[in-house]
């Protein structure tokens, strides 16, 4: 799709631009005036077949405590899955020097890490921004 004008054309510099959520992401290439989507990347939540790790703790017919062993290990394992599929992308693109990312505070670090080690300059911007059209995204670049 042609960028508009008024928005960063990227001249002879090839920049990938990936915007996340806590599951989905989506990959853009921006590249002389063109931007263009690569791919978007989608980890499902794992489901179970019952209430696996729920307890419960009773006392003459009252309920005193319950919980889940299983959630809080379930969501850094879906982080952690979902990183590598953006880092399996971002390694596609060896020639790529610059990379915008746009994600959500707590995927920060994990993304830094993984940009870091593969792309020379980048810049993240915190939010998530995978339902905004692209210029909008271009548009937050321009201004920043």
């Amino acid at each position: 799709m042609q960028i508009k004008q008024e928005l960063p054309q990227f001249k002879n510099q090839a920049t990938l631009i990936i915007t996340t959520g806590k599951q989905h992401a989506i990959i853009y290439l921006a590249k002389n005036g063109e931007i263009d989507k690569l791919n978007e990347i989608q980890v499902e939540t794992p489901t179970y077949s019952d209430r696996e790790g729920h307890f419960e703790r009773r006392s003459k017919n009252l309920n005193i405590g319950s919980g889940s062993v299983y959630e809080d290990d379930n969501k850094e394992k879906i982080i952690k899955d979902f990183i590598k599929k953006i880092e399996k992308e971002i390694k596609k693109f060896k020639d790529i020097k610059q990379l915008y990312c746009f994600c959500p505070d707590y995927m920060k670090n994990y993304l830094k890490e993984v940009i870091d080690k593969n792309i020379d300059k980048s810049k993240i911007f915190i939010g998530n921004h995978t339902d905004k059209h692209p210029f909008k995204l271009l548009e937050t670049i321009n201004e920043n």
